[in-house]
């Protein structure tokens, strides 16, 4: 609860609209940009590489069920909101290449603990309620700033103050 008397948290936040604006036009712009995979070829040069395995993944089609803009989009809103983005990676049984990205819904990694080797182990509480350790390889995490190098900080956090105040003029407006 903010100063103002109003709750907010990452997602009543997106009710105050300058917040859904932010959001919305900063995962739209990501969403239209193409993603391309990248080699570097000599010192100074690079190409793009249209015959590495995750390069349909990251350019098309992450998952069977999502399209690259649609996935882009979603990392930014996450980032907007949260500070961090998720999704496991899925891999071929036999050869052990990345064939879908998954993203995450908020909440589901529920604390990334670094270990003593400076690896990463993602602790995860499933929808169907079991919790699972994931370790970094199998999982991209891609973070908005960061503080303390490995976790993106929550920007809703810094600043609820603000928009707690303009929930509550919106509010006290809409009552007016």
């Amino acid at each position: 609860t903010t100063s103002s008397g109003t709750s907010v948290s990452s997602d009543t936040a997106m009710r105050q609209a300058t917040v859904y604006g932010c959001v919305n036009v900063l995962s739209r712009t990501l969403g239209q940009l193409p993603c391309h995979l990248y080699r570097r070829v000599g010192q100074k040069q690079k190409e793009v590489a249209v015959d590495h395995d995750l390069y349909d993944l990251l350019h098309d089609q992450p998952n069977e069920w999502m399209t690259a803009p649609e996935f882009w989009g979603m990392c930014m809103n996450h980032l907007a909101l949260r500070g961090n983005f998720f999704a496991l990676k899925q891999r071929a049984p036999v050869s052990k290449k990345v064939v879908e990205l998954l993203p995450l819904a908020p909440g589901i990694v529920q604390e990334v603990e670094q270990n003593k080797d400076y690896s990463l182990t993602y602790k995860c509480k499933l929808p169907d309620g079991t919790e699972k350790n994931v370790p970094t390889a199998e999982v991209v995490h891609i973070r908005g700033m960061v503080s303390n190098g490995y976790m993106g900080v929550n920007p809703i956090q810094y600043i609820r103050e603000s928009i707690g105040l303009g929930l509550a003029a919106e509010e006290f407006g809409a009552r007016y």
